[in-house]
């Protein structure tokens, strides 16, 4: 291996050792191997990939914060060659007013299911290596935390609690995985699979929508052209239900930055922004990801907002709807839509992964105590996991906030300043690159059930 690999602590189990390496220089001359290793794996995907781990820690928000997480980069050596590895990092927190150190994935809810990165066949074996070395290592941290897990994971409880002895080992529903299997060779196609009732309210808002102004798609996957077009979407999230929650990239440099980085030109995923503009101006916009193993390309909804002022007409069904028409036009297998509002991406025939986080405590620490606490305090409100797993919270709370002022014919929000200007000179910085424009005609080419509409008689 190479001369980085041989830093950190190491143990051996069998011929097999693990090192655990602290520092982005020590992971960078594994770039290839890490790379070669996730397209060999059971479930390749662009997060665990060594340019978008190499972009989580120079800008991810974790990395922004003080006191900065360690990074826990582990990786399974056999000889010379690279066998397995999970990114993890160390996070300090206060518990009871003490300190506490908690392990979780490098890569959160903004990837999918993070886990051993490892060919199938060398698995077990590396699952068995590594939490050798985290029990042996137990002293150096307090508890663990593995999200987003399905049932094919190597990290389920009934293989830690069998190998991890003196600690206490829980699980628990997580958002699910919804993924859409591209089977219809035309978005007409796909349409007429919806039920009846969604697809009928479906196609009446976006004829509306459509009747309201001119509608038109502007798109990109040009990384000079991407950078205007996330300006574009962070106008449309300003907008959004998303706009007073933390998740808004507009509100928190450094997400935004960190989205910027998954734009260069570098990453194995190829950034996409489809912006949904009316009369000019932005009202959805949809961040589309894709990634390649061998021949099969497969799509990765990343970001997603809507003009709130407009939901009686639905942009936001239109933007997902007109995304679908980019994969099964451009040949992708599938849209995976990550995690959360299942209960939604289910009407889109989206396939549910359920999904379940594992913790592990050492017995007699402060986690430990504490999660005990919580399952008593558990027991007297059942039911409520699943709840908070059915719907997202964040949305929640911003739909019961008090919506704009809305215009009764179009549904616009008649108090917002537009920037006209702001938005013409982005829409020119992306035609100068090369971009996909979709007018009104072409979305009644594209969209059948728009015909007769107001909009596509003009256009």
């Amino acid at each position: 291996m190479d001369g980085a690999i041989t830093v950190g602590l190491t143990f051996n189990i069998a011929a097999m050792k693990i090192h655990c390496l602290h520092e982005l220089a020590e992971i960078a001359p594994l770039r290839d191997r890490i790379n070669a290793l996730n397209l060999a794996a059971a479930r390749p995907d662009p997060f665990s990939t060594y340019e978008h781990l190499e972009n989580v820690i120079l800008r991810g928000t974790a990395f922004r914060r003080a006191p900065r997480p360690r990074i826990w980069f582990m990786v399974a050596v056999c000889g010379d060659e690279l066998a397995g590895f999970l990114a993890l990092k160390e996070t300090r927190e206060r518990m009871f007013g003490l300190p506490v150190r908690r392990l979780d994935f490098l890569v959160g809810y903004d990837g999918d299911r993070p886990g051993i990165v490892a060919t199938p066949e060398r698995l077990e074996a590396v699952r068995a290596a590594i939490f050798g070395y985290l029990l042996e290592r137990r002293g150096d941290w307090d508890y663990a935390e593995f999200q987003y897990q399905d049932a094919s994971s190597p990290l389920l409880e009934p293989l830690l609690r069998k190998q991890l002895r003196g600690c206490a080992v829980r699980d628990f529903p997580n958002w699910d995985n919804c993924t859409i299997t591209v089977r219809w060779p035309t978005i007409q196609q796909y349409v007429d699979a919806l039920a009846g009732k969604f697809r009928t309210n479906l196609k009446r808002q976006m004829r509306k929508l459509h009747a309201s102004g001119t509608l038109e798609l502007l798109s990109s996957s040009d990384p000079g052209c991407t950078p205007a077009l996330l300006e574009l979407f962070c106008a449309v999230e300003a907008r959004s239900w998303k706009a007073a929650t933390e998740l808004a990239l507009g509100r928190d440099p450094a997400r935004l930055d960190f989205h910027r980085g998954l734009l260069d030109s570098r990453q194995p995923m190829r950034v996409s922004i489809l912006i949904l503009m009316l009369d000019r101006m932005p009202i959805a916009g949809f961040i589309i990801g894709g990634f390649e193993v061998g021949t099969r390309r497969n799509l990765y909804g990343i970001e997603m907002a809507y003009d709130r002022a407009l939901h009686a007409v639905a942009p936001g069904s239109a933007i997902l709807m007109l995304a679908m028409y980019h994969a099964i036009s451009n040949g992708y297998a599938s849209i995976n839509l990550l995690c959360g509002f299942g209960y939604y991406k289910s009407r889109w025939l989206a396939d549910v992964t359920t999904l379940r986080s594992v913790l592990i405590y050492r017995v007699g620490g402060l986690p430990y105590w504490r999660r005990r606490i919580g399952d008593l305090a558990r027991r007297w409100r059942p039911g409520a996991a699943e709840l908070e797993n059915r719907y997202n919270a964040a949305k929640r709370t911003a739909d019961f906030a008090a919506a704009p002022e809305t215009d009764i014919a179009t549904g616009r929000d008649a108090g917002a300043s537009t920037d006209a200007s702001a938005y013409a000179h982005l829409m020119e910085q992306v035609r100068r690159g090369a971009h996909e424009l979709l007018g009104p005609a072409d979305l009644t080419r594209i969209l059948p059930f728009l015909a007769g509409t107001r909009a596509s008689r003009k256009g």
